[in-house]
């Protein structure tokens, strides 16, 4: 009956519905679509762009000034004051060619160059890095002038020539990608997804003043905590579920986005997400709301106002964020065992195992009996508070 009643309530709050349901449906496919493509096109701008190069000593060495030239979206210019141009951006990087380069060269001794940019701008940093390959292939080409004045095959000093071959299946890239994305989603979701529904049925009651009576009724205490609680429950992993939804909608526009940008290969998700690893993620998901839920009904229980339990809950979401910077780079083949013993941190790097293809029952299990361990602990926090009258009627 208890249940019934704050679900009724629950699904009669707008902004329930907002954080439950329209929050992480737009929000994955926003998350896996439009911001690699943001991505992607910004890399493109600036890998097509025209980079402007000052070359101080031109006269130096003028074959090393045509050979950059002659690239492709590199302009060289000679300035006055090269530097500042560079601070104001009007040139992305500045060459200093030394005092006798030529001759340096000449007699096969070492012309230092030094290369200035400026690291708090892209384009300056794209021109250092499109810069230092070109002088590489430069160097390269009077290292093999001066084998072969020697009779030298230049192929002599490059042993080991090497070709890169990613050997990284489509479905093991789109699970990386979804890796970078998914856990602080779905953990995000589950612990907070129902953060509304707890504060409408704790801190929203004593606003309506409907609180004192609903504790007057025949139905227990600890029968109004556990249906308030099952109802939280039930936003959090609805939330859930729904932002994986989300990944479904980004799938289904465009299946190729989730191996990565440039690749252009498509993947079925029931390869990346098969129904094992759905399973897990539901269960894992499933502990982090039961946690997060009879947490949030305990401290907006103490609030005065609706305003005032957000302010109390905006601070769980810290929770989240920071496991998620811990493990978010952390390859998964490097995690400390400790991490499974860890709440929210371990359901984290569950979530990273399972999207890349790590089903591990030991890891699984460690994590569900430390979220059941939470689960008990917040509970019993939550009917204690829920028994002390200074508590619910603290106006």
């Amino acid at each position: 009956m208890v249940l019934r009643k704050e679900l009724l309530d629950t699904t009669r709050d707008r902004r329930t519905w907002i954080s439950m349901v329209i929050m992480p449906l737009l929000l994955v496919p926003i998350l896996l679509l439009v911001m690699p493509a943001a991505m992607e096109r910004q890399l493109e701008r600036v890998h097509e762009a025209s980079l402007q190069v000052a070359v101080v000593g031109t006269e130096q060495y003028p074959a090393l000034v045509a050979f950059l030239g002659g690239l492709e979206g590199v302009r060289i210019v000679e300035l006055e004051d090269p530097e500042k141009r560079l601070a104001a951006g009007d040139v992305h990087a500045i060459l200093y060619l030394p005092d006798g380069m030529a001759a340096a060269v000449a007699r096969e001794m070492p012309a230092r160059i030094r290369l200035a940019f400026d690291a708090t701008n892209e384009m300056s940093s794209t021109a250092r890095e499109r810069l230092a390959a070109a002088l590489e292939v430069f160097s390269g080409q009077v290292i093999a002038g001066r084998l072969e004045k020697r009779g030298i095959d230049p192929a002599i000093v490059r042993p080991f020539p090497v070709s890169w071959e990613n050997l990284a299946p489509p479905q093991r890239m789109a699970g990386l990608t979804l890796s970078m994305i998914m856990p602080l989603m779905l953990a995000m979701w589950a612990s907070l997804g129902g953060m509304y529904a707890a504060i409408d049925c704790t801190a929203g009651e004593k606003e309506r003043g409907t609180l004192e009576p609903l504790f007057s009724a025949p139905p227990s205490r600890t029968a109004m905590v556990t249906g308030k609680y099952l109802a939280v429950v039930i936003t959090s992993v609805l939330a859930s579920g729904i932002s994986l939804a989300g990944m479904v909608v980004a799938y289904w526009i465009r299946p190729a986005a989730l191996t990565g940008p440039g690749t252009g290969v498509a993947v079925r998700l029931g390869e990346i997400l098969p129904a094992p690893a759905v399973g897990v993620i539901f269960l894992i998901a499933l502990g982090l709301a039961g946690v997060f839920s009879a947490l949030q009904l305990a401290i907006s229980l103490y609030a005065r106002s609706f305003r005032e339990a957000q302010t109390y809950l905006s601070p769980l979401s810290f929770v989240v964020v920071l496991p998620m910077m811990v493990t978010q780079f952390l390859p998964i083949e490097q995690v400390p065992a400790w991490f499974f013993y860890v709440p929210v941190l371990n359901s984290l790097t569950v979530f990273r195992q399972v999207l890349l293809g790590i089903i591990s029952p030991p890891h699984i299990m460690i994590t569900l009996a430390i979220s059941l361990a939470g689960i008990r602990l917040a509970l019993a926090f939550a009917v204690s508070s829920f028994s002390k009258e200074q508590v619910l009627f603290r106006m």
